[in-house]
């Protein structure tokens, strides 16, 4: 057993309020399910591919399966302290500390920049197609 402390995530849920007038200090506190972080990482990769059916041909990291692949750095003040990476996964990692992305074997995203998106043309596009919106709506 590890001597690392477990990782947790938290999901609330609040309840129906009451009948009568709103009355905040009535209200039981958010209802907390508390999961291993390790387990958050399984039901979003293995469990997920197995949930849909294709968990003989994805969700693991297993010779002749399909893959996506995640490189998270680490140096940002966010994952600065990593004691549990899964933890730090599920609670703490942003989009901007992704490094690699490897999508069934093509890089998507080296080095934090993204390498099959021309970002200036997709922006210009967004913009004339909003354009053209605006037109057709009278806005």
């Amino acid at each position: 057993m590890s001597s690392v402390p477990p990782a947790f995530c938290t999901i609330g849920a609040v309840a129906p309020a009451p009948p009568g007038p709103p009355d905040s200090a009535a209200l039981p506190p958010p209802a907390a399910l508390v999961i291993r972080g390790g387990y958050v990482l399984t039901m979003g990769t293995i469990a997920g591919a197995r949930s849909l059916g294709l968990g003989e041909v994805t969700g693991s990291l297993t010779p002749g399966k399909r893959a996506d692949v995640i490189c998270v750095g680490t140096s940002e003040p966010n994952l600065g302290v990593l004691t549990d990476p899964a933890h730090m996964l599920v609670t703490a990692a942003q989009p901007a500390n992704v490094d690699t992305v490897i999508v069934d074997g093509r890089v998507l995203k080296r080095a934090g920049e993204l390498t099959t998106i021309d970002l200036p043309q997709v922006r210009s596009d967004a913009q004339r197609a909003l354009a053209g919106l605006r037109a057709r709506v009278g806005g």
